[in-house]
């Protein structure tokens, strides 16, 4: 066992929580960048309600606190602050919704935007909840340095979709979540680092802005995917993909 495996282990050990059972990863795991298809066809087929709940909250989030758009002048300043504000307010009142969407969308469901948010609001408390707790972890293990927080990403980045798939409470979620990650650094990493490539450009004005968007919109249901595949291994399936990367197989084989 390597020193990163030893850290680990003794990570969970330490936190009391049982070793997930050791699950080899499939061939047919996709990489993170393979996520781009099945995602693109998630969002396309139900593209307005991914623009209203998730692209406009991003964009106005971007903007919000960039100090050059605001031309020096004290009241396009403020005006951006407001819109920054309301952008992130808008991210965490439309977050379940976007889970729901993406979930939905990678089983080949089909949900409204309006159905969605409707649906997301009865986890809203408990998404509230669970972003309290992993800022406060995720706080705790900076001040540590840099490898608890390392193990503290990858146990808890997909914990709002264990919430929510599978209406656990916050702290069941999170334990649930820390677990079943186990073993799962590539699979996880990966989708977190594609994100990071597509902020990049945000830190160019408006363009960098409209960029990252776009893309953020286009790789938005990765995490979900990501979690389905998770969810399955760790059910002992053999094949992980989900519904809608089969019909783009299926598809593809017939062109």
């Amino acid at each position: 066992m390597d020193n990163t495996k030893k850290q680990e282990k003794a990570s969970e050990e330490g936190n009391g929580l049982p070793a997930a059972p050791a699950v080899a990863m499939p061939q047919s795991m996709p990489g993170a960048f393979d996520l781009f298809k099945p995602s693109i066809e998630i969002v396309k087929r139900n593209l307005a309600a991914f623009i209203v709940l998730m692209g406009i909250p991003t964009v106005l989030t971007m903007i919000g606190p960039d100090p050059s758009f605001a031309s020096n002048s004290d009241h396009n300043g403020g005006i951006l602050e407001v819109l920054g504000f309301l952008g992130s307010l808008l991210t965490l009142l439309t977050f379940p919704a976007v889970v729901l969407l993406q979930l939905k969308g990678a089983r080949s469901e089909q949900i409204s935007g309006g159905e969605a948010f409707s649906q997301g609001l009865k986890y809203l408390a408990r998404i509230i909840g669970l972003a309290i707790c992993m800022a406060v972890i995720f706080i705790g293990a900076t001040v540590l340095l840099i490898v608890p927080l390392f193990f503290a990403i990858r146990r808890y980045a997909l914990a709002p979709y264990y919430l929510i798939d599978r209406n656990l409470g916050v702290f069941e979620a999170l334990k649930v979540s820390a677990q079943e990650s186990q073993g799962m650094w590539g699979a996880i990493y990966g989708i977190i680092g594609v994100t990071l490539l597509i902020a990049l450009p945000s830190a160019v004005p408006v363009i960098g802005w409209m960029a990252s968007a776009v893309g953020a919109i286009l790789y938005a249901a990765a995490p979900g995917l990501r979690y389905l595949h998770i969810k399955a291994l760790r059910q002992n399936k053999e094949d992980v993909t989900t519904p809608i990367e089969k019909e783009l197989h299926a598809a593809g084989s017939a062109a």
